[in-house]
């Protein structure tokens, strides 16, 4: 798209603004309503069309496999040079919860106990 140098000084009033609004815009505006205008259309029939649902889930789908690459290529590398990896960090806090649960338990049916044999 190119612009005209003449449309980039446009008055509101010549994009179809309210006539009193006929004071020279700043060239950022100018710009916006430029590219707005011929833009816009072409993005509300796009976004209307399930197209866009079709782009939006494959780059879903594309960054999901994107990521697991890189978090297996990560690990590899770590456990060449004998180094924990993500997941291996999250098994070990999962199984020390795990020994946190059961330790909280085994402390409750002490106390249980001791209050019976105490009372």
């Amino acid at each position: 798209m190119e612009v005209d140098t003449y449309q980039l000084h446009l008055k509101y009033s010549e994009l179809g603004y309210s006539d009193d609004m006929t004071e020279e815009r700043p060239l950022w505006r100018q710009l916006f309503d430029l590219l707005e205008k011929e833009l816009a259309p072409k993005l509300r029939e796009f976004a209307g069309s399930g197209d866009i649902v079709e782009l939006l889930s494959g780059l879903t789908r594309f960054r999901f496999q994107l990521e697991r690459s890189l978090e297996e290529l990560s690990s590899e590398f770590l456990r060449t040079w004998n180094l924990p990896s993500g997941s291996d960090l999250r098994m070990l806090s999962d199984q020390i919860n795990a020994i946190d649960r059961r330790l909280r338990e085994i402390s409750k049916a002490l106390d249980e106990i001791r209050s019976r044999v105490e009372g």
